[in-house]
C-alpha cells in the first residue's frame, strides 16, 4: 500500500499523490525520502559526453585568464627591481655599520657585558656586511640588464615594424585554420599560435619567452581593439 513520506497517512491502491500535502507516494516508510527543501536544491545538469570534441561547444569569448600568459618579464622591468633592492641592501647595511661604530665607541646609551659585546659586535658586523655585498652584486646585475633593456627596445622596434607591415587580423584568420564552430578561446590559440610561427619564421634567434610575450601585445592590437 502506498504511504505519504511526510504526513504519514496511508492510501489505497493507485493514489499516487498526497490529499493533503501534495507529496508524491512512496511504497515503503522505510525509503529514504528527500524533504520538499532538499528537493528544491537539487540541480540537475545535462549529460556530458566526454569524448564531445570542445570545438562542438557554444562560442564564447575567452576570458583573459585563460589565455596565454607570458611569465616573461622585461629586461627593463628586471633592472628596475634590481637597482631598487640593491639600493634597499645598501642603506640597510650602511645605516646598520654606522649604528654598529656608534656602539662600540660608546655614544649610544647602551650597556653590554664585556663578554657579550665582541659577539653581538661580531654578528651584527658580518649581517651588515653582507647587506652590502648583497646590494653590490645586485646593483652590478642591474646594469647588466639595463644594457640588455637597450637590446630589447631595439628589437621590440624592429618586431612592431614587421608586424604591422605583414600581419593583419584578416591574414591570420584566413591562415591560422579557422573554423565556423571554433569557440573563441580555441581561436585565439589558433591566432596566437600562426603569429608564433611567423615572428619565429623571421626572427629565430630570439628567446621564445620574449616571443609569447610580444605575440600577446600584438593579438591585444589586432583583435581586441577591433
Amino acid at each position: 500500500m502506498p504511504w505519504c513520506p511526510n504526513c504519514k497517512n496511508e492510501y489505497v491502491e493507485g493514489i499516487r499523490v498526497c490529499a493533503d500535502c501534495g507529496c508524491e507516494l512512496v511504497e515503503s516508510l522505510d525509503e529514504p525520502q528527500k524533504t520538499e527543501e532538499e528537493t528544491d536544491d537539487v540541480v540537475v545538469s545535462a549529460p556530458v559526453n566526454e569524448d564531445e570534441d570542445d570545438a562542438d561547444l557554444p562560442s564564447q569569448k575567452a576570458p583573459k585568464d585563460a589565455r596565454l600568459k607570458g611569465v616573461y618579464e622585461e629586461a627593463s622591468q628586471k633592472a628596475a627591481e634590481y637597482k631598487s633592492g640593491a639600493f634597499t641592501l645598501i642603506a640597510v647595511g650602511v645605516a646598520g655599520i654606522a649604528l654598529l661604530l656608534l656602539l662600540l665607541s660608546g655614544i649610544l646609551p647602551v650597556q653590554l657585558s664585556w663578554r657579550s659585546q665582541p659577539f653581538l659586535c661580531l654578528v651584527m658586523g658580518a649581517l651588515f656586511l653582507l647587506f652590502l655585498a648583497l646590494g653590490a652584486a645586485s646593483l652590478r646585475s642591474g646594469k647588466k640588464l639595463e644594457k640588455k633593456a637597450g637590446e630589447e627596445k631595439a628589437w621590440k622596434e624592429e618586431l612592431w615594424r614587421y608586424s604591422l607591415e605583414h600581419l593583419s587580423a584578416e591574414q591570420i584568420d584566413e591562415t591560422c585554420g579557422r573554423e565556423t564552430e571554433d569557440t573563441e578561446e580555441l581561436l585565439y590559440f589558433k591566432r596566437m599560435e600562426r603569429i608564433r610561427e611567423t615572428l619565429f619564421a623571421r626572427f629565430g634567434d630570439l628567446e621564445e619567452g620574449y616571443v609569447d610575450h610580444f605575440a600577446e601585445e600584438l593579438y591585444g592590437k589586432l583583435f581586441d581593439e577591433q
